[in-house]
């Protein structure tokens, strides 16, 4: 059956998606669109998916990141006031792009720009692709929330967070030649070198920092992916998340009796994650059934944040990463990092396998405690001097 195919450009956007129905593709005509966007209750189907594109169409109010920095710190201090933790979490849903209960809906090759605090956010979702998005800034590039949220596929995606002249180029090139030709970090103030981590994701009970409305910098504090105690079954493969505090964050909040039914199978593929300042793929709480393979970590402080009540099933192999540079200003406390992190107390309900990976690295695979049915084997690990050069100059 041919597609229905409807245009739409800024000023109509919202009523052609209000008349979005299984079978149709709705075209963006290149421009800005700086309006929100909300798609509520559509459902396509299988053999016909509603598809919303449009190359050279740029969603977002395109706010520089100095823009939204007082205000995500202001909004921080507002939380940590409260007792909560200081962040702007709760404001995920305020997001350029929302889909709101959908089913079978493809969203590709658009670019969101400047999307504070988030570029989409996925509520009670069933069969939702993302392909081609191109996202610059953003605390949150994707949001996921709702215990029937599941069946997601996120392909092809690319996210700067802290958008700079290096991490442009670094996509550029494994865009263009499929491969990093330098990882050279940004030279001007960054997220990687120049600010503390404390300012970003720092707390009194954890290390005696309040929020600083002036100093501080909340509004790096999010993910490429950040999900909310969700079924699972989520595909992330083939994107590309440089100069971003996290990359992949789940969370699995949900009651004892039930939490066994979220988390659930999740493949992650073919990702490049380049100068993550904090975790690239972090799993908290509990999830089962994960395979992470055949990805690159290039500069990243914590690759796997495993601090996990339960688990079980997971497979990582194939997986390479180097550390060449050490993060953050002289004086942060967070520079050295690890491979793994772990939690103090773990159960586990199945194996966890760590093969066939390729590590170059500065810093300890695991500073301490344990990690239950942990199976480490056939991985080549070596490590740089001191100074970033092996073997040492002149030898």
């Amino acid at each position: 059956m041919e597609r229905i195919v409807r245009k739409a450009k800024p000023s109509n956007i919202h009523a052609r998606l209000t008349k979005l129905r299984a079978g149709m593709t709705l075209e963006l005509k290149p421009g800005s669109y700086r309006r929100p966007l909300v798609l509520s209750g559509k459902s396509g189907t299988q053999a016909e998916p509603i598809v919303i594109r449009g190359e050279k169409a740029r969603l977002g109010p395109e706010t520089p990141y100095e823009d939204y920095r007082i205000e995500a710190n202001r909004l921080s201090a507002v939380q940590e006031a409260g007792g909560l933790y200081p962040g702007v979490y709760y404001l995920a849903d305020d997001a350029m792009l929302i889909l709101r209960d959908c089913q079978w809906v493809v969203v590709e090759d658009i670019e969101f720009d400047g999307c504070w605090p988030t570029a989409i956010y996925i509520d009670n979702c069933q069969h939702i692709t993302l392909r081609g998005l191109d996202i610059r800034g953003g605390t949150f590039a994707i949001g996921a929330t709702g215990t029937d949220t599941r069946h997601l596929l996120i392909e092809d995606c690319t996210w700067l967070q802290d958008v700079n002249a290096a991490g442009v180029r670094d996509i550029a090139s494994i865009h263009r030649k499929r491969r990093l030709e330098t990882a050279t970090p940004p030279d001007n103030p960054s997220l990687w070198g120049s600010i503390d981590w404390e300012e970003v994701h720092g707390t009194w009970e954890e290390n005696e920092h309040r929020v600083d409305i002036g100093a501080d910098h909340r509004g790096f504090d999010g993910d490429f992916f950040r999900a909310w105690t969700i079924a699972g079954y989520v595909i992330i493969r083939n994107n590309i998340i440089a100069d971003a505090f996290n990359a992949v964050h789940f969370f699995n909040n949900a009651a004892a009796s039930i939490v066994t039914d979220f988390c659930r199978n999740v493949l992650i593929e073919g990702n490049w994650f380049i100068r993550i300042r904090d975790n690239a793929i972090e799993p908290e709480d509990f999830a089962w059934n994960w395979t992470i393979r055949h990805n690159r970590f290039v500069d990243c402080y914590i690759p796997f944040s495993f601090e996990m009540q339960r688990s079980g099933y997971f497979y990582l192999y194939g997986n390479l990463g180097w550390n060449r540079h050490r993060p953050g200003p002289p004086l942060d406390d967070h520079t050295r990092g690890q491979l793994f992190k772990f939690p103090t107390t773990h159960a586990a309900d199945g194996p966890h396998y760590v093969f066939n990976n390729s590590w170059m690295l500065r810093s300890p695979l695991v500073k301490k405690r344990r990690f239950s049915q942990l199976v480490h084997v056939n991985n080549v690990i070596d490590y740089y001097e001191e100074d970033g050069h092996r073997p040492p100059e002149g030898a």
